[in-house]
């Protein structure tokens, strides 16, 4: 009887996840002239400038940002004001990381550090914030552009957490940089 319950739990919470993202097919999507590009799945659509300053309060010609039809998930990029470059990638993430969880001391931190992807110094921040109604998933990556910070931040709602640490990977996995 036990089996059976944990199959069809199993079941049910494919079925469930798979609704967020299961079958959406992916898009590349370009940014600062073509010198940036990222997979995102197709069921986000970007939020026009006017949504975005309104929203983020913030300049939109550096800030580009997309969402799902429920809002529950948000997928933003920023060029930041700071310098960075490769060899100043695993100082800036660690100062990230001890800022991050200097500041919110209830996340729940799944994973941190330096990856490499298409030849390129990535680093990632990955947590999870609990609240009973309103808890939030976290995906954050950067690395540098053209001498500056570029933030690609992930987030989701708890009720689409489900696939969501996946899609997150997959975006960072895909990054191109020219």
């Amino acid at each position: 009887m036990k089996d059976v319950s944990i199959y069809c739990y199993t079941i049910v919470l494919l079925l469930v996840s798979g609704s967020v993202f299961g079958q959406v097919p992916y898009t590349a999507q370009s940014f600062f002239n073509d010198s940036v590009a990222v997979m995102l799945p197709d069921n986000l659509v970007k939020i026009e400038h006017e949504a975005v300053k309104a929203t983020f309060s913030t300049d939109t010609k550096d800030f580009f940002a997309y969402k799902n039809d429920s809002d529950g998930i948000i997928f933003t990029i920023k060029k930041t004001d700071r310098e960075a470059t490769q060899a100043t990638l695993p100082e800036i993430e660690d100062r990230m990381a001890y800022d991050l969880k200097s500041q919110l001391p209830a996340a729940i931190w799944k994973s941190e550090g330096l990856t490499s992807v298409n030849g390129r110094k990535i680093a990632f921040n990955e947590f999870y914030i609990p609240d009973s109604n309103f808890g939030k998933y976290y995906f954050t990556f950067y690395t540098d552009f053209k001498g500056r910070l570029l933030v690609f931040s992930f987030e989701c709602s708890k009720k689409d957490a489900n696939q969501s640490h996946i899609v997150a990977k997959k975006i960072m996995n895909n990054l191109k940089i020219q």
